[in-house]
């Protein structure tokens, strides 16, 4: 991640980061205490700030899981059913020679 590409976003999601680069570039957005913290966040957990929370100062918050989200929203909201695709109907070649072309073509 470079500094022209952070400055450009409202609003950071930071989660787990290791090395020490990663946490000294996040510090300047979300302060040198939340930065410190990120080695230490659980998985599905993130340090937020920017215009998408409405709190001035960064945020920990725990993302959804995955499953525990379909468990709750595919009941209420099954996923459409689709008809098997048909296949195309293409008349034999000797057809088109024996019939010409078909340049009536209405429009």
């Amino acid at each position: 991640m470079t500094k022209t590409i952070l400055n450009q976003c409202n609003t950071i999601f930071a989660m787990r980061t290791f090395d020490d680069t990663g946490k000294e570039f996040l510090s300047n957005y979300i302060g040198k205490d939340y930065a410190t913290i990120l080695p230490s966040l659980e998985a599905r957990h993130a340090v937020v700030f920017g215009k998408a929370s409405s709190c001035e100062n960064p945020v920990l918050v725990k993302m959804n899981d995955r499953q525990e989200f379909i468990d709750a929203f595919r009941p209420l909201h099954p996923p459409p059913v689709f008809a098997p695709a048909q296949p195309a109907v293409v008349p034999p070649a000797a057809d088109v020679v024996a019939n010409g072309p078909d340049d009536e073509i209405p429009f």
